[in-house]
């Protein structure tokens, strides 16, 4: 049996922040569609999530896959061509996940878009 490869992600950078607004830009219809329907019940948070990350996929996926190569320190062919036995697209989210740089972006992001709105609110 083949001994899994070792995933390691790199930090963040200011670079990021332009790339995941990109792919997030591409996807925002898609995910607050998803919202509107889980809030109004005609889906459950299994359904969402399962729906949220088919079409993130589908509408960034060259993106998203570029991006998780950079961050696993891959070329994008190099990433796309590996495995099971390899680095998996769902192992280097969970690295990322872990790691908890993407936390922080998104908590840096969502406070940023609250300062914002009370700005524009004046």
């Amino acid at each position: 049996m083949t001994e899994k490869a070792t995933i390691n992600v790199r930090n963040f950078n200011n670079g990021d922040v332009f790339t995941l607004g990109k792919i997030l830009a591409k996807t925002s219809r898609s995910i607050l569609a998803q919202i509107a329907l889980l809030s109004e019940g005609k889906l459950d948070i299994t359904e969402m999530g399962m729906t949220l990350f088919i079409n993130i996929l589908s509408e960034g996926g060259d993106d998203i896959s570029v991006w998780l190569a950079d961050m696993c320190g891959l070329t994008p062919e190099l990433f796309l061509a590996q495995d099971k036995d390899g680095v998996t697209v769902f192992d280097a989210i969970d690295a990322l996940i872990k790691k908890g740089d993407i936390k922080d972006f998104f908590g840096k992001a969502s406070a940023l878009v609250r300062a914002l709105s009370t700005l524009r609110a004046s």
